[in-house]
């Protein structure tokens, strides 16, 4: 198993490139949820952006709890454990049985 900082670093620079890529902005707000997200439910159309090594080193990430957020404070990526979601994500949030009136 790959140590934290490590994982993070490569991480990190996927989600750079990604978001360069996708958004031209080398840090799009929400990208991290989006990618975690797209990994979770093995969505090609994020998961084709990424090499294996890349996907292999997020997949670490999730398995051990973490993830990255973006730390406004510190104007940077951190660990976290805040964004796994694993209990929501199977939760359908628009189909509300009775809506707001």
């Amino acid at each position: 198993m790959t140590n934290l900082d490590t994982l993070r670093e490569i991480v990190e620079h996927a989600l750079e490139v990604y978001s360069e890529e996708k958004y031209s902005a080398k840090r799009m707000y929400g990208v991290e949820t989006e990618v975690l997200t797209g990994v979770m439910q093995d969505n090609t159309k994020i998961t084709n952006y990424f090499r294996r090594y890349q996907l292999n080193a997020m997949e670490d990430l999730i398995g051990q709890g973490y993830w990255l957020a973006y730390n406004e404070e510190h104007g940077c990526m951190m660990l976290s454990r805040d964004p796994i979601f694993y209990k929501y994500w199977n939760h359908d949030w628009d189909s509300v049985t009775n809506g707001a009136d």
